[in-house]
């Protein structure tokens, strides 16, 4: 198990898991399930390759193509109470990156995250693929190449990271 006090990672051109992940074409998947204080959220991430962002089972961000370092926010979504979210990240090749954030519309910008409103979140997935496979691809079929890691993110509190 590993865990991940957020999810803000710039591996550049390393690997995630020296020794047991490649550098290159490998899939993320970060759960959790968060209490967000009842008002209208937006998501934030930025990312080198693709992302997917899910908050009940409900796709809010969808930029699950190879790209470079880009920032892209979902529309409004509507909280109040426990709500699952759900990260998918790939890297394909080059340089690899991932934030993610969460603010409440009106509020005040994301703070990072204080060390004492951290807390225990669920895990996650990493996946390799095998060479001259895409990431992507192995992540839509849940391909036997996958080794589990757990991973956690997010702090305690509405707005998150």
């Amino acid at each position: 198990m590993r865990e991940d006090p957020r999810i803000d990672f710039n591996w550049g051109f390393g690997s995630p898991a020296p020794g047991v992940i490649g550098a290159d074409n490998f899939s993320v998947r970060w759960t959790n399930t968060v209490n967000f204080a009842p008002g209208v959220y937006r998501f934030r991430a930025t990312v080198d390759d693709g992302v997917r962002v899910f908050v009940n089972e409900r796709l809010v961000i969808d930029s699950w193509r190879v790209q470079a370092a880009t920032t892209v926010e979902s529309a409004d979504v509507a909280l109040s109470g426990p709500a699952s979210v759900r990260v998918e990240y790939f890297e394909d090749a080059g340089e690899a990156r991932i934030a993610l954030t969460w603010f409440q519309v009106g509020a005040a910008p994301p703070a990072p995250c204080a060390a004492a409103r951290r807390r225990r979140l669920d895990g996650g997935v990493f996946q390799q693929s095998r060479p001259g496979r895409r990431a992507d691809a192995g992540a839509r079929r849940g391909g036997a190449d996958r080794l589990q890691l757990g991973l956690r993110f997010a702090c305690a509190g509405g707005d998150q990271q």
